[in-house]
């Protein structure tokens, strides 16, 4: 999050707005690629963590074999897609600030990268089923380092968007490589070998996986169609504003999908030792922590967010503040209603879940097509906004809380209540000190927030200690 939150400013004062528009643009548009994981990522992780428990080894080389195989299939599909794409280039935008060969080149270079994301993804999903996340997110940092010390030595005015690819392309390979190595390290029997792609074990997972791609096609509208609707209504020039403001939402975002990530192959854990009770808790107290969080950086960027983005990006792009609030204040509500999909994820409910997620991706894309055209960057905001509280907490929240026997009552008391009063004196320190005439320095801000994290920690790690004497068991919901 850090080196990302470097990085941004750096390649846009140095490569300038609209080249960085049509980096972004570009990028949504192969990160289209990312379907054709086809949902087989969650279920990697669900059927290792059920197997490697069980100690089911000839089990698990099918599932892991069968879908290297399908993965295989997918690269070649995604390389095919971005010649197709590359084509494409001249008709799909006016590429201003850009060459034509400039930004096939890239089309195709993160083509063949998405390529080799999906298939080396087989020994990610290991690691992320057998819960070694220590060693995953190792590789994780080793290569966003890497992609730091790359970016910093090599980017320059002269051809920056191909020299952006062929970074990001140098930083998968050397993920996935890294990831084969431990994978095998640390599961001594694991096999991927032609002879072991079964029919019988590709359909299995088949199910499981059909639906969970529906969840990976609803993450990609709500989360990437963004930029294209904006490149095309109005510019590649248009979506830097907006780039700001969803890039600091997903800086927030991404540490607490992080933390519902963990929850899938902990719930198939639980689910398959029958351990109830414990997976209610867990869930509630996961999204509890996933709504403190959320939350108390709602309360931080509605008094703070315009100093940081005055110091960190300029004071150019008035537009971000407002853009970031619309999709910080969705996510108060999506991110726990997202560790509540994990989980029911891990119990092997991937249906319902999944079919509403996508609902909400239509809904999401066409308010976006309406809005955009009336309120521009910020009609786009909206429609994000509105289908996940209408989706969200109108019908998967509900949904969720049935099929885990929580009952309602229970949730908000175990749940969401012990954070009321960390978050209310977070915005009581907020309101104060934004009442201060403050200069606009990191100091600062660092100070600041420093300050309203020390406050919110606290007043949380309280409430848990005094809340751990009362301990509630839920009843069971007939």
């Amino acid at each position: 999050m850090v080196i990302g939150f470097f990085l941004m400013p750096y390649i846009l004062r140095t490569i300038g707005d609209q080249p960085y528009g049509t980096w972004v643009f570009v990028n949504a548009l192969v990160g289209y690629t990312g379907l054709l994981y086809l949902g087989f990522g969650d279920t990697i992780a669900r059927y290792v963590s059920k197997h490697h428990a069980r100690e089911e080894w000839d089990k698990l080389n099918e599932v892991v074999s069968g879908i290297c195989a399908a993965y295989c299939v997918s690269g070649v599909i995604a390389i095919m897609a971005s010649v197709v794409v590359a084509l494409l280039v001249p008709w799909i935008g006016n590429w201003e600030g850009s060459s034509l060969r400039e930004v096939q080149g890239v089309v195709l270079i993160l083509g063949v990268n998405a390529a080799v994301s999906i298939i080396g993804s087989t020994n990610g999903g290991v690691l992320y089923g057998i819960q070694r996340f220590d060693v995953e997110k190792g590789i994780l940092v080793i290569g966003l380092f890497v992609k730091l010390g790359l970016t910093l030595y090599f980017l320059s005015n002269e051809w920056p968007l191909i020299t952006l690819a062929l970074i990001f392309a140098a930083h998968t390979t050397l993920e996935q490589v890294l990831y084969y190595v431990c994978a095998r390290w640390l599961v001594p029997t694991l096999r991927v070998q032609w002879r072991l792609v079964t029919w019988a074990a590709i359909k299995d997972s088949y199910g499981f996986a059909l639906f969970s791609s529906m969840g990976l096609i609803a993450a990609k509208l709500i989360y990437d169609t963004d930029y294209i609707v904006i490149g095309l209504a109005l510019g590649q020039a248009a979506i830097v504003p907006y780039a700001i403001g969803s890039r600091l939402s997903e800086m927030i975002r991404r540490p607490i999908l992080q933390i519902g990530e963990v929850f899938l192959p902990r719930a198939s854990e639980l689910h398959a030792q029958s351990s109830h009770d414990i997976l209610r808790s867990l869930s509630a107290r996961g999204m509890g922590v996933a709504f403190l969080l959320s939350a108390g950086l709602l309360i931080g960027g509605t008094y703070f967010g315009q100093m940081l983005i005055n110091l960190w990006m300029g004071p150019d792009y008035p537009e971000s503040r407002a853009i970031f609030l619309m999709l910080i204040g969705s996510q108060v509500v999506a991110s726990p209603i997202g560790i509540l999909h994990m989980v029911l994820l891990g119990t092997g409910d991937v249906r319902f879940p999944s079919m509403i997620r996508l609902g909400q991706a239509v809904m999401n894309f066409a308010l976006s097509l309406i809005l955009v055209q009336w309120y521009g960057i910020y009609g786009v905001a909206v429609g994000t906004l509105i289908p996940i509280l209408l989706m969200d907490l109108g019908v998967l929240l509900p949904y969720g809380l049935r099929r885990l026997e929580m009952p309602l009552g229970w949730f908000l008391r175990i749940g969401l209540a012990p954070h009321l009063l960390p978050l209310g004196a977070l915005w009581a320190y907020s309101h104060s000190i934004s009442m201060l005439t403050l200069p606009e320095t990191w100091p600062v801000f660092l100070a600041v927030t420093t300050g309203g994290g020390v406050i919110l920690l606290l007043t949380a790690g309280a409430v848990w200690y005094f809340t751990q004497r009362l301990a509630v068991t839920p009843a069971v919901v007939d």
